[in-house]
């Protein structure tokens, strides 16, 4: 009979904070259906926004009674410009605690770029520090040409066909 090892702390921790945009995406549903366009709609259906410039929630993971690790949500106060579109700036930042650095550092940011009048993202981008994994992506929508173009560095840029609607891991919390 195989018998799988018990998980490490490093590897729990891994998967907390992996996990975490989608806690914290489950937590900011309301625990209720989702909304958006009916089916067989040909219109996006907007609301009004469901947060604030200036925002900002703060999360801590735990691991039964010992701190893990924390992320802060945040909604910039200025508006941005990107892609001659005024937009709000939604950064989420996750890092390991000081004690848990020892096993294995934690330094992550996913933000959005999300327009003001559409509510879609115009520009997704991450910076990913995992130990010694280093990953910086940005992915820029273009609408016009329904494609999202992921640039890494040292990579060339990959286009994807997307279609309209679409919402980045972050932006995905709110619409």
């Amino acid at each position: 009979m195989d018998q799988t090892p018990p998980p490490t702390w490093t590897s729990l921790l891994w998967l907390g904070l992996w996990a975490l945009p989608w806690m914290v995406t489950f937590l900011l549903t309301g625990f209720g259906p989702a909304s958006g366009p009916r089916a067989g709609s040909q219109t996006r259906l907007l609301e009004l926004p469901v947060f604030k410039q200036g925002e900002r929630l703060q999360y801590r993971v735990h691991y039964g009674f010992i701190n893990a690790g924390e992320a802060t949500l945040s909604i910039h106060k200025q508006l941005w410009e990107v892609a001659d579109r005024a937009c709000y700036r939604v950064e989420i930042n996750g890092r390991s605690s000081s004690a848990f650095d020892k096993f294995v550092k934690i330094r992550n940011v996913w933000g959005t770029y999300i327009d003001t009048g559409a509510y879609k993202p115009i520009l997704a981008y991450r910076d990913i520090q995992e130990n010694k994994y280093r990953l910086k992506e940005d992915v820029k929508f273009d609408y016009q040409r329904d494609q999202a173009i992921v640039q890494r560095k040292d990579t060339r840029d990959t286009t994807y066909k997307i279609t309209d609607p679409v919402q980045d891991i972050v932006s995905g919390y709110y619409f």
